[in-house]
């Protein structure tokens, strides 16, 4: 059973990092250059610092995460600027579990 809960500090960062990379690792062979294809440990660890982080874990393996900003953010578009607006990111799941339903779980978490 797959079980999303808040990141914790134990949780390993280079793991979230190499699960990222799994998760992207398509998009990125089609040319796509998300951060997520190819971001090191520190960017993770940066990015997981938002307002909230969360997990997916699978038998002790972090197999999902997701992590919702609501402060503004001053380099995108208007929007995230308005009071009230949220934004998410840092999310991946692990290949063989996408398209079974995790990662709508996991933004029925952030919403």
């Amino acid at each position: 059973m797959i079980h999303i809960r808040p990141l914790q500090s134990s949780d390993s960062v280079e793991q979230i990092t190499e699960m990222l990379h799994r998760a992207y690792a398509e998009l990125a062979a089609m040319g796509f250059r998300f951060l997520a294809t190819h971001q090191s440990a520190e960017t993770t660890r940066s990015r997981l610092n938002g307002d909230m982080s969360f997990v997916a874990v699978l038998d002790n393996v972090i197999v999902g995460t997701i992590s919702i900003y609501s402060t503004p953010y001053e380099d995108v578009c208007l929007h995230y600027r308005k009071p009230g607006v949220a934004r998410f990111g840092q999310f991946g799941i692990e290949p063989h579990l996408q398209h079974c339903g995790l990662g709508t779980r996991m933004m029925d978490v952030v919403v």
